[in-house]
């Protein structure tokens, strides 16, 4: 069962505005920057109210996020999020993926490799493209071997790539591993 969101909002970012929703407990939807559509947990207006503070760990998470894209290091590992009904292999995915300090990044069959899993590195990128809540599970640090991996977030790859660039990871060709790891 997912847990009802009970609030969102939206943060303005070097990459655009990003949407963010949250449950009682956890940051349970991300959206870059702000793109949603029919279905989405976001979908529908904003429901920030003036009279009402925001919960600490959405406070947390706005601020983290906008210095983060702003090109500042943040570690967000301490804002607690709710990945939904996730199975055990994509809860490990999202476990490693939190890991990855800003700056480094690691590729899906690392991560794979690091699940016991060393075929399974396009079951990462399934997992990668179900993650409910990029930025704070950052999946923009994955990288395939020799080419710089798919993008589920809006914009696709030019957004992980941006996102990238923000983080000071750069690369002379993208289609070579010359990332730092």
């Amino acid at each position: 069962m997912v847990a009802a969101l009970v609030g969102r909002c939206s943060v303005a970012t070097a990459i655009g505005p990003v949407a963010l929703g949250w449950t009682a407990d956890a940051i349970a939807s991300v959206r870059l920057p702000a793109v949603v559509g029919a279905g989405d947990r976001l979908a529908g207006p904003s429901r920030e109210i003036a009279d009402e503070p925001r919960p600490t760990f959405v406070e947390r998470a706005c601020t983290g996020i906008r210095a983060l894209l702003d090109g500042r290091p943040e570690d967000l590992t301490d804002v607690p999020v709710d990945v939904g009904p996730a199975g055990a292999f994509d809860l490990g995915v999202y476990r490693i993926c939190r890991s990855i300090e800003v700056g480094s990044t690691l590729t899906y069959g690392e991560i794979a490799r690091r699940l016991g899993e060393p075929h399974g590195a396009q079951a990462v990128g399934r997992a990668m493209a179900r993650n409910p809540v990029p930025v704070l599970v950052p999946c923009h640090r994955v990288l395939g071997t020799g080419w710089i991996g798919g993008f589920s977030g809006a914009g696709g790859t030019s957004t992980k790539l941006r996102m990238l660039e923000i983080e000071s990871i750069h690369s002379r060709d993208p289609f070579q591993t010359a990332l730092p790891i």
